[in-house]
């Protein structure tokens, strides 16, 4: 019986290149996540080169190592906590926001047959529509509504999720 990734991969063959083929049916992530794992988020921080909070720059995860530094309110772990979430999530949204706005295309043709006629126009709507549409991060945040809201024919109550 055929597994279910081997099954995907053979299904892949006829369209991907053999080397990149070849790459994904040999590929073994233990060893690295095993490495990782060793390691631990703390270690890695204690071990850098010099104190990650002295270095300045505006992304979120250096803003939170320099209010560590300078409060000294945040633990360790507070600390290293937020900044794997933010590394981990921004990479997934990242390379799954590509592939899953070409399929929402691919799934309404129409639509992509107007961003085909009017690419300069219609882009920029276009991938903030996506982002809003296929938004993968929505089911971690639970929203409420603030007040009863009306909207065309329906009514969002109050509290409603």
């Amino acid at each position: 019986m055929t597994s279910k990734p081997d099954a995907a991969l053979d299904a892949m063959r006829p369209v991907l290149p053999a080397e990149l083929m070849d790459r994904a049916s040999t590929f073994d992530p233990a060893p690295r996540l095993a490495r990782l794992s060793e390691a631990g988020p703390i270690h890695r921080i204690e071990h850098h080169d010099e104190p990650l909070w002295l270095v300045t720059s505006q992304d979120a995860a250096r803003r939170l190592l320099s209010e560590r530094a300078a409060t000294s309110d945040l633990s360790d772990d507070e600390m290293v906590g937020p900044a794997n979430l933010l590394l981990i999530a921004g990479h997934e949204t990242t390379t799954n926001m590509p592939g899953l706005g070409v399929l929402a295309l691919l799934d309404d043709p129409e639509q992509l047959s107007e961003l085909r006629e009017d690419p300069d126009g219609l882009m920029e709507t276009a991938v903030e529509e996506m982002l809003r549409y296929l938004s993968i991060v929505d089911t971690g945040i639970v929203r409420y509504a603030l007040e009863d809201v009306r909207i065309g024919d329906v009514t969002i109550y109050e509290a409603t999720r």
